[in-house]
């Protein structure tokens, strides 16, 4: 068996005839085109047709399956629940349990993705034949990929689930790294624009070599992204959101019209509170509390402070220095505004 599989990869096109013959006795891997995968018992099988190359030009032809009338079904080789359902065009390899009768079971591994066609909708026939040549292994380094991409980058550490379209998980040593959108469209240059993953990290501690703890263990978990949501499943209050309980834009609501990110990030965050800066409010509760500390006032009258206090607070609610009515504020100039964070929101 294992002689008949090493045979079968050597004539699939590396170490043999590069370009091999469908019909060669002993074959027991073939590179197969899918037909449908339309399974509507949802137990991921295909139907696919077994292709060949011709042994002289390396053009593809019909193969194996070519004088064949029978349903070409096939079964994935691994459980369905880590299987990767084949597009329809996609190409997969074709395991026979008996090669010698074309009605026997078949199983498939694929679809076959290369790191160079991992941007194509589909790998081309050519390119998939020529994963098994044997003069592109180790023949240069890669053009396509950052050399210094610890992402990416094979490691015999790391365990990688590849997305068709960059999306990506990779489990580190005590790291998970759950990645969307690492490179800008359709090139291998790292999207620094709009970035989005979500790291979880275990950090051990660091213990010096006379024995002192120079820092304690401690784990994080790094959430990254233009937008993020934090949604509770249970409901709060609607009041002063963007959209009220019918979708519609509520008048009252301060960021609506301080911050022009909010139309871009969609219905989903305008139902949502932003988050409060906590630095950011601190600022302004010293203010507040100094004022409240010193101020002064006479029966009557309002309370006054320092002219900075004063002006400080007129700033937050948007109030020029030079009124003395604090009801003449405006949302839109109002410093208060930038305590929210513009681009995390919660439920």
């Amino acid at each position: 068996m294992i002689n008949d599989l090493a045979n079968s990869l050597n004539i699939m096109g590396g170490q043999g005839s590069f370009h091999s013959n469908g019909t060669t006795r002993g074959k027991i891997i073939y590179l197969a085109r899918v037909e449908s995968n339309d399974d509507r018992s949802n137990m991921g099988r295909i139907t696919a047709s077994i292709i060949d190359f011709n042994d002289k030009n390396g053009e593809e032809q019909p193969g194996k399956d070519r004088n064949d009338v029978l349903p070409k079904i096939a079964y994935p080789l691994f459980p369905h629940f880590v299987n990767l359902m084949p597009r329809i065009g996609e190409l997969v390899y074709i395991i026979l349990e008996n090669p010698k009768d074309q009605s026997s079971r078949r199983f498939y591994i694929g679809p076959i993705r290369s790191v160079k066609r991992s941007f194509s909708e589909e790998e081309s026939t050519a390119s998939a034949n020529n994963l098994f040549n044997e003069n592109s292994y180790r023949a240069s380094d890669a053009t396509n990929i950052n050399l210094d991409d610890k992402r990416n980058n094979a490691n015999n550490d790391f365990i990688c689930l590849r997305g068709k379209n960059d999306a990506d998980v990779t489990l580190k040593s005590r790291e998970v790294l759950i990645t969307a959108g690492y490179y800008n469209n359709k090139t291998y240059t790292k999207n620094t624009s709009t970035e989005c993953f979500i790291q979880l990290k275990d950090n051990l501690e660091i213990v010096s070599e006379n024995g002192q703890l120079e820092r304690p263990a401690f784990s994080q978990v790094n959430i990254v992204g233009s937008n993020i949501n934090l949604i509770s499943s249970n409901t709060s209050s609607r009041k002063f959101r963007a959209l009220d309980e019918n979708g519609n834009i509520n008048p009252s609501n301060i960021e609506y019209n301080t911050n022009p990110d909010l139309n871009t990030y969609g219905d989903t965050a305008k139902q949502l509170h932003p988050l409060v800066l906590g630095d950011e409010l601190v600022k302004l509760l010293k203010v507040m509390i100094r004022f409240c500390l010193n101020h002064k006032h006479t029966p009557q009258d309002k309370p006054y402070g320092t002219t900075e206090e004063i002006n400080i607070l007129k700033e937050y609610l948007g109030v020029s220095n030079s009124s003395d009515n604090l009801s003449s504020a405006e949302d839109v100039n109002a410093k208060i505004t930038e305590i929210l964070s513009k681009n995390v929101r919660t439920s």
